[in-house]
This record gives C-alpha cells, sequence and structure tokens, in this order.
C-alpha cells in the first residue's frame, strides 16, 4: 500500500509542478494586471492570487467593506461611490456618489440607519459622507462633516450605543472622537504613526498603526506626508508596528507591539479584536 500512495503523491506533486510553471512566468511578463488563465489573478504587487469561492467583479478601485448587523446589506467602498449589494448574493442593489474616497474607512453606525464613509484627495479638503439608510437598506439623503487641513480619515468604528464615532486620522496621526448626533469633533487623541483600522471591544477602542510607534531621539528617521517614521538606516523601510489601545472610560493609551504594517482591524467571537498585515 505505501508504494502506491507514494506515487499518488509523486503525480499531485508533478501536476502542480506543472501548472505552476506555466503560471509563474507571469511575474516576470508584461501582461496586464488582472485575471490570468487558470483563475488567477495578477495583483499591482507582482503577486499572484486565485480566490476561493464565487466572485463579484467591481469596476474601480474597492478598498473597503462592511455589513451591517443582520448581515442583509453590503457596502463597499469605491473610487468615487458606494456600492450597496445585497449581502447573501453580491448583486449590486444600490450606488451612493461620493468625492474620492480614502484607502479605508466604511462603517454602518448602530441602528443600521447611517452608512459613513472617509472621503479624501491628494491635498485634501477631506471630509466624512453620512448616508441616510432606509429599513429595506436602501440609500437616502446625504450629507457631510468637513475637517480641517488634510487628516486623511480612514477606518471608522463607533461606540456599542451610536453616540460617539471613532475615526483613524492617518496623516495626523491622531484618533477623532466626532459626536455622532452633533457631528461635532469633540477631540484628537494622539495614537502611533499612520494609524489605519479601528475596532470597538469590550470598553476599548483599537487603532493599528501602519508605521508603528513615533520616534524617539536615538531613532533612524524618514518623512512620511509630513511625520517622521522609524525605519531601517539601511533600507529605508519602516522597523515598527503597533495598536494603541484607549480606555473608552479613563481615556488612557497604551500602545502594543504588533508585527509590521498592521492594517484592518475586526471583532470576533466574544469581543476578541483580531488584526490583518497587508503589505
Amino acid at each position: 500500500m505505501r508504494k502506491p500512495i507514494l506515487c499518488v503523491f509523486a503525480l499531485a506533486a508533478a501536476a502542480l509542478l506543472a501548472q505552476q510553471s506555466r503560471i509563474f512566468p507571469i511575474l516576470t511578463s508584461t501582461v496586464a494586471i488582472g485575471k490570468q488563465p487558470g483563475g488567477f489573478f495578477l495583483l499591482p504587487l507582482n503577486q499572484l492570487l486565485r480566490p476561493w469561492g464565487e466572485q463579484t467583479v467591481i469596476p474601480g478601485r474597492p478598498v473597503d467593506m462592511t455589513y451591517d448587523s443582520q448581515r442583509r446589506v453590503l457596502a463597499v467602498l469605491n473610487t468615487r461611490g458606494i456600492l450597496i449589494l445585497d449581502g447573501s448574493t453580491g448583486t449590486k442593489v444600490a450606488e451612493i456618489a461620493t468625492r474620492t474616497t480614502s484607502y479605508a474607512g466604511i462603517a454602518f453606525r448602530p441602528g443600521d440607519r447611517e452608512l459613513w464613509a472617509s472621503e479624501t484627495a491628494r491635498n485634501g479638503p477631506d471630509s466624512i459622507l453620512i448616508t441616510k439608510i432606509s429599513e429595506l437598506g436602501m440609500p437616502g439623503e446625504s450629507s457631510r462633516i468637513g475637517l480641517n487641513g488634510h487628516p486623511l480619515p480612514t477606518g471608522i468604528a463607533f461606540s456599542p450605543d451610536g453616540r460617539l464615532a471613532y475615526v483613524a486620522f492617518s496623516r495626523s496621526n491622531t484618533l477623532a472622537i466626532i459626536d455622532a448626533d452633533t457631528l461635532e469633533l469633540r477631540k484628537e487623541i494622539n495614537v502611533g504613526m499612520a494609524p489605519f483600522g479601528v475596532a470597538v471591544a469590550n470598553g476599548s477602542v483599537f487603532v493599528s498603526n501602519r508605521a508603528g510607534r513615533r520616534a524617539g531621539p536615538n531613532d533612524t528617521v524618514a518623512p512620511s506626508s509630513g511625520s517622521r517614521v522609524v525605519t531601517d538606516p539601511v533600507t529605508g523601510a519602516s522597523t515598527s508596528g503597533t495598536v494603541s489601545v484607549l480606555d473608552m472610560k479613563g481615556g488612557g493609551v497604551r500602545e502594543v507591539t504588533v508585527g509590521l504594517a498592521p492594517s484592518q482591524l475586526a471583532v470576533g467571537p466574544g469581543g476578541k479584536v483580531r488584526g490583518l498585515r497587508w503589505k
């Protein structure tokens, strides 16, 4: 029995290598980014991915998405709009026109009657788009929160009661706290460098900092969008990744060291916060 099993493994390995030999040359070719033979997709970072499951093709630059609390509606942050899709089939239901969107930041306010999204441009002005959502999940009237300067809003999350919105300001290296009823900016709290994702769980607000901790006097640094980021003296690459944790009651902030370039955060079962690194 052992010999036939080994033969089967050898044939499977040979088949895999044969398939890879046809696919890998794409990495050194001049083919267009996108779908390739065999169901693979070539990414701008010269990586090949073969997605699992069914895909919905979205023209543009989809960068972030969120479900409503019942997972009936999926909202996708796109280049100059928000796509509203059926949460189970991926069928397009509606589209919300926006200004140029940020590279992250979209969330339903608790109660599912408002959808918030981050907008930005190369030099500003930046804003947060707020769209009313009907009981059937259809978009209605939209309004905006104008932001001073060019803070570059990204990740958005809400307090459990929906009264406060927490927004990462990437260029300001701060977490903004916004009154979701009056739409007034209450305050900004210093976090790590280039904050990206935001999640709320167990009385704390978690913020992923893609450029990690703030620089000390003996660190090698490089300029990044007006900030000094801790970098490797040889390669110039960022050498730090952190998550800032804000106590919602006491207001204190502590910083946890994690892997490089932490980005999206999600709250899992039992209120555990899970992170994703993207490079």
